[in-house]
């Protein structure tokens, strides 16, 4: 059941001026939604909503909370999940309030480390950095990937960070001479050996062979290999152009590189320190504000369909990644650009 439905420009709105059992439904609309068609859609389950008492009784709700973040080129992720809430007449003092919402919680967050469950921290912590990264490349509009690497066996973490930040700089050094500046995010991944790799996404295409002789200049002649991939058919190994694999030509658009980097967060979990940095991107990268779309009571496929509506009138649908966990009553849903098309398949 709808409780609430507001859109992205919502930076005026207050949830907690909303009387309980508010019949009228409230909407503010990102730029692009057909204002008729959602409203006749959502207030059908606005009007299913009115005159639905709580069971006496109970001082907790569940409901759905579904979120997004909208990037300038087109690109959307909405999440939605199931949190527990204090009902009205039954909150504490003491419990914390959902800055985006204006719901009061059952309890607060743990602290990070803090919890006596190690393993539920570090896979908080994981989720968190994987988000991060993947804001962060849609935030730079990331199109190639870099995969950096070391002909011996290199397992000193703390090396592989100095040559990653010597590299950087020495390409921005470039910038003099026409080379754009470096933008980047990066993730370190730990080989079975040991070893570690470098995988950086940057956007826009890079002297391939400049950057392999200052990977080359850095680590020794001989000692290290750079392949760079692009968003087509070609890329680059050591400096020299070659064609993809035909399994890995396919294009893929940012928000599928922004997911792929992140797989490498929490590949060596067991051996992370929760304090210790998961991933590494360059400054001055801005990330759009997280926006609440919609409350919903009770109802956790209703929420899905909304959210499903929402990008299908506001997105680009091609290419899109979905997930979808009713064990956890969770969903996630990332849009390309508004320009990505899926290839042609030539039979």
């Amino acid at each position: 059941m709808l409780e609430i439905t507001i859109a992205a420009d919502n930076e005026s709105f207050n949830p907690n001026s909303l009387l309980p059992g508010q019949s009228e439904q409230v909407a503010y609309l990102a730029d692009g939604v057909d204002w008729d068609s959602y409203s006749r859609w959502s207030n059908i389950w606005d009007r299913a909503a009115l005159g639905v008492d709580d069971p006496a009784g109970l001082t907790v709700a569940t409901k759905t909370i579904v979120r997004c973040r909208r990037w300038p080129d087109g690109q959307v992720e909405v999440v939605g999940y199931n949190v527990n809430v204090h009902k009205a007449g039954h909150w504490h003092a003491n419990d914390p309030i959902d800055p985006e919402t204006g719901m009061q919680m059952i309890r607060p967050k743990a602290k990070r480390g803090d919890s006596q469950d190690r393993e539920k921290s570090v896979e908080v912590s994981t989720q968190r950095s994987r988000r991060s990264v993947r804001e962060r490349c849609k935030s730079i509009g990331a199109d190639h990937m870099v995969t950096a690497t070391y002909k011996e066996n290199v397992e000193d973490r703390e090396r592989v960070l100095r040559d990653m930040k010597e590299f950087v700089r020495r390409v921005n050094n470039l910038e003099k001479m026409g080379m754009r500046k470096l933008h980047y995010v990066a993730v370190l991944e730990k080989q079975e050996r040991g070893a570690y790799h470098i995988h950086m996404a940057i956007h826009g295409f890079k002297r391939w062979k400049t950057l392999f002789a200052i990977w080359s200049e850095i680590v020794g002649k001989g000692n290290g290999g750079l392949y760079i991939s692009g968003p087509g058919e070609l890329a680059a190994e050591d400096g020299h152009i070659t064609k993809k694999a035909k399994r890995n030509a396919r294009r893929r658009g940012v928000h599928e590189i922004a997911a792929y980097l992140s797989k490498y967060i929490g590949k060596d979990v067991e051996d992370t320190e929760l304090n210790k940095k998961r991933y590494f991107a360059s400054r001055g990268i801005v990330v759009p504000e997280r926006q609440t779309l919609g409350v919903y009571t009770e109802d956790f496929d209703v929420a899905f369909e909304a959210a499903f509506r929402y990008l299908v009138e506001t997105a680009n649908l091609e290419g899109m990644q979905t997930y979808r966990c009713p064990g956890r009553s969770a969903f996630w849903f990332a849009t390309s650009d508004s320009r990505f098309r899926m290839p042609v398949v030539v039979e």
